[in-house]
């Protein structure tokens, strides 16, 4: 769903019902607000965790991948006895 809105003078902006609607979002809700310096993200505070780790899955997986390579090897044990 994607929908145009306006800035106001204070910076502030309406989010579209449909999409209050969507994220379930009510009068005092709070929203985690990142920005990449081209786009923003706003996720729902209470769920931005489990919203992040969603869309970074693959960069979570991957990580633990090359973590698992680097420290579980043999040549690692060698430390567990100091």
């Amino acid at each position: 769903m994607a929908k145009t809105v306006k800035v106001s003078e204070k910076g502030q902006i309406a989010i579209p019902v449909e999409m209050r609607r969507a994220m379930r979002l009510r009068r005092g809700s709070e929203l985690l607000v990142l920005s990449d310096g081209e786009k923003l993200l706003m996720v729902p505070a209470d769920r931005a965790v489990e919203v992040l780790l969603h869309e970074f899955e693959d960069l979570v997986r991957a990580s633990a991948e090359v973590a698992q390579e680097m420290w579980g090897s043999e040549a690692d044990e060698v430390w567990n006895d100091l």
